[in-house]
């Protein structure tokens, strides 16, 4: 089975909030999602994306990625609709929230989406700060993407990862996991427009008007994902409120252990630990 947005889809397009047992984090959400998957998957198919995640994590993107109080790059990016997105034409406005995301065929990104159009705008307009989402998909694919999710703010396409990579998450899918990839429907290359099989690592960025970066989250697990509240909370509402940078990099602690939800030979420790 293919790791699309069946299982976002199959949480009524996001995992909902109004569950039984209260309120879900944007981690929990994830969890579900992941749980979904997994529980569908054969050992093979377990096992190689095991493979990959620790291949991912050895390459020590967070480490590198800008943080606080980093200069934001400049950046002149197409939406969905064609028009033209510039860090400046932003900041005029108030404050950015930044979103990387891998790209359409990534469920948890898709359900990431939904949940900062839901829960996140309203937090963020409230504060008089933009919300933009960027992928190195081709326009024709951060279109689709939009209109099937009915998003309703900027999405952006970063052929070539050119932005990404000058804040230095770029990560490689490595040749001996690219069958594994275009076996699970996911062709990088067909997508983005390019023959790198480079893409970014989910990465959330708050940036105040004097272009400063305010905060930063980004794992080297790609299914660790930053809570709506706390980047809200790291918006300034005022343009010179943050000289320097009071909101240091967060690494979510709160993934759900979910390894004894499947009778697995297998290690899996890897994919369902809790993080430390």
């Amino acid at each position: 089975m293919k790791e699309d947005d069946t299982y976002v889809a199959g949480c009524n397009g996001s995992c909902r909030e109004e569950e039984d047992d209260g309120p879900k984090t944007m981690q929990e959400e994830m969890n579900d999602i992941l749980e979904a998957f997994y529980s569908e998957v054969g050992e093979q198919e377990m096992y190689e994306f095991q493979q990959f995640m620790e291949s991912a994590t050895k390459q020590s993107i967070a480490e590198g990625a800008l943080d606080c109080p980093d200069e934001c790059p400049s950046f002149e990016l197409e939406d969905q609709d064609g028009d033209k997105v510039t860090l400046g034409d932003v900041l005029k406005k108030g404050p950015l929230v930044l979103q990387f995301y891998r790209g359409k065929w990534c469920p948890l990104c898709n359900a990431q989406l939904q949940r900062l159009q839901r829960a996140g705008l309203p937090l963020f307009n409230e504060k008089g700060a933009t919300l933009v989402a960027v992928s190195p998909m081709l326009p024709d694919g951060t279109q689709y993407l939009s209109t099937k999710r009915d998003l309703q703010f900027s999405v952006c396409s970063d052929v070539g990862n050119t932005l990404a990579k000058k804040f230095n998450i770029t990560m490689e899918v490595t040749p001996e996991f690219r069958e594994m990839h275009l076996r699970q429907g996911k062709n990088l290359p067909e997508e983005n427009g390019d023959e790198t099989w480079e893409i970014p690592l989910p990465a959330t960025y708050v940036i105040d008007q004097n272009g400063i970066i305010v905060f930063s989250f980004i794992d080297n697990d790609p299914h660790i994902r930053c809570d709506i509240d706390e980047i809200a909370a790291a918006i300034p509402s005022d343009k010179k409120e943050n000289d320097v940078c009071i909101f240091p990099r967060i690494r979510t602690v709160n993934r759900k252990d979910i390894s004894s939800t499947f009778k697995r030979s297998s290690d899996i420790k890897h994919l369902f630990g809790k993080r430390k």
